[in-house]
């Protein structure tokens, strides 16, 4: 299998020189291990160097490598972490002859509001890389009443489109990036195949501590087919014992629950179990049409509350960590059980409505995670993660009962008739998928690297129904194969004021399954393979001015939902290519601190050039994902913010989409692309009143609004202009008040879309309308 190509031998040829020249090149680092006066690693703190910022953070163990490449006689390096006193050692005293220097923080008093921390968080440091990344720390959401995708929807460039409540189906657009497009990961590995019941509308935000937004080129050790954006929710990695238990409720019945722990059995030996429950009844008004059960006459339109939308889920994972033995770093071995089940009402759209159809799932997972450095070479890194997973969905539709919104209902004169589908089905998926992904970083020297992925997926489906009386493609195992390597040089040859990375891909894909329609049965085979790559830069003007840059050639192919189904709604297409697209980013980020200011710009622009792009074709209540030939688009965005102490904060953002089809099979050509929100921004502003009741504790207000304008449904230059679907412009504001009564306790309270409007979002499905809610959260931590 030939699986590199001509064209990517200068590249190629260009690493192995690296290894020849580079190599042996002086390096200029020393490893600096920080601790506190008990002798404890402070992980987190900053070390840099005064002349040109060069810096570097503390990991686990309390270890940092900074580079002393053109540090000065007079030179200085400091380090600080925020309650300790700033440390400083001259670079030309004899300590900076040692292999390692160990340096102890004392504890300081000094209050939060007179604190200018210098240096670079690990959100910055993300923001700091050639990627266009967006980092959001979570430390000061985890008290809120808000989940992880409406923390996301405040992201440049980003748009979480919700179908209905909790639980409801979502579309996650970046950049016009959306749908499976998109990937997510939990600390850098796929969630594609953890199923409906452990995905991003069903996890707490307490279980993050950081979430990347990574918008273009994809970095190489997130080893996915990613077509042009990806999110990483990065969790808690630190070595501490902690509780972290919340319980919100709002509106609608809605109730989450989260109870995530870890603690310490030994030095090397850490137990963590998470367990969390979701229940809404969903049962918010709607403006629909009525019909009559019995001859279908329209009755007219009336505001009614919706009856079968319910939704619950509920998730245990628990492990146990092996860390800082002599033969691993880390082990982590994993277990996660979890559950769902939703009552399903409507289709893709609102015309249609059912009173008894559901879905439901049931997943277990296990998984091992190996983490070793310095193998090979000083310096590197190898990790390994493994995983097993089992998961049996159902869908049901076996009701001959017609419903209207009032939730009265006729038995249907057609016995074979679902109350969505055309004919019944009691269908059960019974899914199993493998996932194996190795990386390893190897230092060159303290200006180069290489980093190598490689990521091996197996997925396979299969599907009984005892109902329909129709052929099924599931009948026979359905399979799904990818591997994708890759591999990327990056080169910084001036500290972290610029950095370069060029890297390859290599996607390979084989998909088995069949085509069946009533009393046929075909089976399809379709196999794929291909080259990808790229290069993304960054450059610093000055320490507050970073320009960034980046182009990919980057493929993905289908997931298991768009080639198989979901048995419902999603009709099966076994004949989908691969999307493939031409990417190219540029950016500027401007950040500066005065005193107790805080400034930040950040603009982008997107192109891309799309080609047999993955889209779904509503039909009515069925719906299919189909190949569109080509597709052309460009996205602005920008981002302000403003910060004053620890008091004022104010952010404003805004993106532009033109995403336009470029196939002219259909008469589509130069038309955009229909039921994509091309136009939309928030803005928000908080407030902050420290130490409102004791040394302790802050108050806070937030307000923010949210702005979508009107898009068409469907193609804008099909029908008459009076005529045309359209979703209408959204203005929506949401308030929240949070209490930090200590650093173990705190309060919630939240009104979402707090004016009451109507929103719609997919095919014109109504979302809630006002709504209250209220967390409480107790969370203990202790360093180890």
């Amino acid at each position: 299998m030939k699986l590199i190509s001509k064209a990517w031998m200068p590249i190629i040829m260009l690493i192995i020189m690296s290894f020849s020249v580079f190599a042996q090149q002086k390096i200029t680092s020393t490893r600096i291990k920080v601790i506190d006066a008990k002798g404890q690693p402070i992980v987190g703190a900053v070390v840099y160097l005064t002349s040109n910022r060069a810096h570097a953070i503390t990991d686990v163990d309390g270890l940092a490598i900074i580079d002393l490449h053109g540090a000065g006689e007079k030179d200085s390096l400091k380090v600080q972490y925020l309650g300790y006193d700033r440390k400083s050692i001259a670079t030309n005293s004899k300590v900076f002859q040692k292999k390692e220097i160990k340096i102890i923080l004392k504890s300081s008093d000094i209050s939060l509001d007179d604190v200018v921390v210098q240096g670079y968080s690990e959100q910055s440091k993300v923001e700091r890389s050639s990627f266009t990344v967006s980092a959001i720390d979570t430390k000061e959401l985890k008290g809120l009443t808000k989940d992880l995708n409406e923390s996301l929807n405040e992201v440049p460039g980003v748009k979480v489109r919700q179908q209905g409540g909790m639980g409801s189906n979502y579309n996650f657009t970046v950049n016009g990036f959306s749908g499976s497009q998109v990937k997510f990961f939990i600390d850098g590995i796929p969630m594609e195949f953890m199923g409906s019941s452990y995905g991003l509308n069903s996890l707490p935000i307490n279980m993050a501590e950081r979430i990347e937004v990574y918008k273009g080129a994809i970095p190489v050790y997130l080893g996915a087919d990613v077509l042009g954006a990806a999110v990483n929710i990065v969790t808690n990695q630190k070595r501490q014992d902690y509780v972290d238990v919340s319980y919100s409720y709002g509106s609608f019945n809605q109730n989450q629950f989260s109870a995530l722990t870890k603690t310490y059995l030994s030095d090397h030996v850490a137990w963590f179990t998470n367990v969390i429950g979701n229940y809404a009844d969903n049962d918010y008004k709607v403006k629909v049409d009525i019909y009559d059960v019995n001859d279908f006459s329209y009755q007219g339109t009336d505001e009614v509350r919706r009856f079968h939308d319910g939704y619950k889920s509920g998730s245990v994972e628990t492990g146990l960590s092996f860390e800082n033995y002599s033969w691993v770093d880390k082990l982590t071995l994993r277990a996660i059980f979890s559950a769902d089940y939703k009552e399903q009402q409507t289709g893709m759209n609102m015309t249609q409505v059912a009173g008894e159809a559901f879905t439901k799932s049931k997943m277990f997972m296990t998984s091992l995670l190996y983490q070793k450095n310095h193998v090979i070479s000083e310096d590197s890194k190898l990790r390994f993660f493994a995983s097993y997973n089992r998961n049996l969905a159902s869908v049901v539709d076996t009701s001959s009962n017609k419903y209207n919104w009032n939730g009265d209902y006729s038995t249907s004169d057609i016995g074979t008739s679902g109350e969505l589908l055309r004919y019944k089905t009691d269908l059960t998926f019974h899914d199993q998928s493998w996932m194996g992904n190795l990386s390893y970083e190897l230092p060159l020297n303290d200006k180069h690297k290489l980093i190598f992925n490689n990521t091996t997926s197996y997925f396979r489906r299969v599907g009984t129904d005892d109902v329909n009386p129709y052929e099924i493609p599931y009948k026979e195992p359905n399979i799904l194969f990818k591997n994708i390597f890759g591999a990327s040089y990056v080169f910084e040859p001036w500290g972290d004021r610029w950095s370069t990375s060029i890297f390859y891909k290599n996607y390979h894909m084989k998909l088995e399954s069949a085509n069946a329609q009533y009393s046929t049965y075909e089976k399809v085979e379709n196999n794929y393979q291909d080259n990808g790559g790229g290069v993304s830069t960054t450059f610093f003007f000055l320490d507050d001015l970073q320009l960034k840059t980046s182009y990919e050639k980057t493929y993905r192919m289908p997931e298991p939902i768009e080639a198989l189904g979901d048995g419902l709604l999603i009709q099966n297409n076994a004949n989908l290519k691969p999307e493939k697209s031409d990417n190219l980013n540029v950016g500027l980020l401007w950040k500066k601190t005065k005193g107790n200011h805080h400034w930040m710009i950040d603009v982008n622009y997107f192109y891309r050039y799309s080609k047999d792009l993955i889209r779904l074709d509503v039909g009515g209540v069925v719906s299919s994902y189909q190949n569109l030939s080509a597709v052309s688009g460009s996205c602005y965005n920008i981002d302000l913010g403003y910060q004053y102490k620890r008091r004022w904060k104010l952010h404003a953002n805004a993106t532009y989409l033109n995403d336009v089809s470029k196939s002219d099979e259909y008469g589509f050509y130069d038309v955009r692309i229909p039921n994509k929100p091309y136009l939309y921004g928030n803005i928000g502003l908080t407030y902050t009143f420290p130490h409102l009741f004791n040394e302790m504790d802050s108050f806070s207000i937030t307000w923010n609004t949210n702005y979508v304008h009107a898009f068409y449904l469907a193609w804008p230059n099909m029908g008459l202009a009076e005529s045309k679907y359209t979703i209408p412009m959204q203005l929506s504001s949401d308030l929240s008040l949070y209490y930090q009564w200590s650093k173990s306790i705190s309060v919630a309270l939240a009104c979402t879309n707090i004016f009451d409007a109507e929103l719609y979002d997919n095919y014109a499905l109504q979302k809630p309308g006002r709504a209250f809610s209220i967390k409480l959260r107790y969370n203990i931590t202790k360093q180890k």
